[in-house]
């Protein structure tokens, strides 16, 4: 028999083969089905091993107590059995039959799932194209929030802004992100935005150009530091967030 050769040197380690039964399984962790794994490396063909738990961890990656958690998951999946050696050896882990802890023979569940995969495949795409459908309703349904021409009658907030800022061009904008900030509990801000625009246009040695880009690239900056997203606005506005995100990101490195 020819010995068998590996194409990388990587591949020379070998590799732990975990069954799709247990790979599948909903009941159990991730972190409990990687534990397994590490179990399996270490059995090999044996059946049992008697790793500690500080090496189990170590290997892992992960603290003792999270080992300690995994295979109390495993022991009660039955895929696992403990046995205590006594105060100062380890334990040894028996790996039980898979047929004993699933039920039916691994052939079967394999050729349910194929059965089954087939129908699944034929609609993997649906749940994607029904959040595309729904993102884009939804971003169309904040677009268009008071889309009338008249939104300042319905909206008297609106109004006292068209009226303090003389924009009437960006009346469906402020409407969109008056929607943003009632939508997301955050009426506060819109009002400190006002504010913050009153104090600015006080400012008779600095004129200011555009107050309704001013306004929104305000409410906008605020709503971004609340962690709210925003649809993108003028190009005042996204400088604005991106100057505000820059400093968030210096404040926690401490800069």
């Amino acid at each position: 028999m020819e010995r068998l050769s590996f194409r990388s040197g990587t591949d020379a380690a070998g590799f732990t083969i975990l069954s799709n039964l247990v790979l599948l399984d909903t009941s159990l962790s991730d972190g409990a089905k990687v534990t397994y794994l590490v179990l399996l490396h270490h059995a090999r063909q044996a059946g049992s091993c008697f790793p500690g738990q500080e090496r189990l961890s170590q290997e892992r990656g992960v603290t003792e107590r999270s080992v300690r958690s995994h295979l109390k998951e495993l022991t009660e999946r039955t895929l696992i059995t403990v046995e205590r050696r006594g105060r100062s050896r380890t334990n040894l882990y028996w790996l039980e039959p898979l047929e004993e802890v699933y039920g039916k023979k691994s052939s079967e569940i394999a050729n349910e799932r194929k059965i089954s995969s087939g129908a699944e495949r034929q609609d993997s795409s649906a749940p994607l194209e029904r959040l595309k459908e729904e993102s884009l309703k939804r971003d169309s349904e904040t677009l268009n929030v008071r889309k009338r021409s008249d939104v300042n009658k319905y909206v008297p907030d609106i109004e006292r802004l068209i009226s303090l800022t003389g924009d009437t061009k960006s009346t469906r904008r402020f409407a969109q992100l008056y929607d943003i900030t009632l939508r997301n509990g955050c009426a506060s801000l819109w009002d400190e935005a006002v504010s913050s625009l009153k104090k600015r246009l006080g400012r008779i040695d600095e004129p200011l150009r555009n107050p309704g880009a001013y306004f929104c690239s305000t409410v906008s900056s605020l709503l971004c530091e609340r962690g709210v997203y925003v649809p993108v606005g003028s190009k005042e506005e996204r400088e604005k967030i991106r100057g505000t995100i820059q400093e968030s990101l210096d404040s926690a490195a401490g800069k």
